[in-house]
């Protein structure tokens, strides 16, 4: 959005109560805004009116800050994944790309018998 809107780091936070750093975090989906009011911010300096879509958008980073299943299992995961897990349950889609591969959820029985199997030598 911020792109679309013709903005840089710099240009999208200038006069709001978070830095560029925290900002490209964000896009990278590795911190979320702990304030709805920050995203509502940025969200009108992109110029996205459609209040319908703002508020799907707060509601979604809002669920996805959310500890709810994964609470108990944080510990014994990498480094940085607990801040994904959260959004899994507000996700509308999901993209993946992999040049050699058929993500799972993708493969179906006919392809599973088709693919070459894997020898050991």
């Amino acid at each position: 959005m911020r792109k679309e809107a013709g903005l840089t780091l710099a240009q999208a936070v200038d006069g709001l109560p978070f830095d560029e750093s925290t900002l490209q975090r964000v896009e990278t989906g590795w911190k979320s805004f702990r304030q709805g009011s920050h995203l509502r911010a940025l969200l009108e300096r992109y110029g996205i009116e459609d209040e319908e879509e703002i508020d799907r958008l707060v509601t979604l980073q809002r669920e996805g800050a959310s500890r709810e299943w994964w609470t108990g299992v944080s510990t014994s995961l990498l480094s940085g994944m607990p801040r994904f897990l959260g959004v899994e349950s507000a996700a509308r889609e999901v993209r993946i790309f992999h040049p050699t591969a058929v993500p799972g959820l993708l493969q179906t029985e006919a392809y599973a018998d088709t693919a070459p199997a894997t020898q050991a030598h």
